[in-house]
């Protein structure tokens, strides 16, 4: 494995484990300015569309279980594939709710140091 890979391989692990635990500055450490989020229902969303929405969701997550399948890496641009299940538990307390699917995730090297340029994931709710 290169050491690029290494380095995305990490670059993913760091950003989920900074959202299970509600980390959201170091989330947005590994996300480029420029960036765009897109999800299945939802607008294109920007950095600080993703940075608000992070701190006053009405749920937070209580576990992430992430699989990085693929990196392609071509020069300073790179690919990830990953598999994620994410739980979710309302902040009010409730039932809690279970997402799967896939994440393509667009890095690009800048100044030296990976980060995520662009994000497209097909997380749906399934039945625990």
């Amino acid at each position: 494995m290169s050491q690029d890979e290494q380095e995305i391989r990490q670059l993913i692990e760091t950003w989920m484990e900074s959202m299970r635990l509600g980390y959201t500055k170091r989330a947005l450490s590994v996300i480029a300015d420029d960036t765009a989020f897109f999800l299945p229902g939802h607008a294109r969303l920007a950095k600080a569309d993703f940075e608000a929405a992070s701190i006053t969701m009405p749920t937070f997550i209580r576990e992430v279980d992430s699989q990085v399948e693929e990196v392609k890496i071509y020069g300073d641009v790179a690919y990830c594939v990953n598999r994620l299940t994410v739980i979710t538990i309302p902040r009010k307390g409730g039932d809690t709710l279970t997402r799967q699917g896939y994440a393509l995730t667009i890095l690009e090297k800048r100044q030296g140091a990976w980060k995520i340029v662009r994000d497209a994931n097909t997380l749906s709710a399934v039945d625990t």
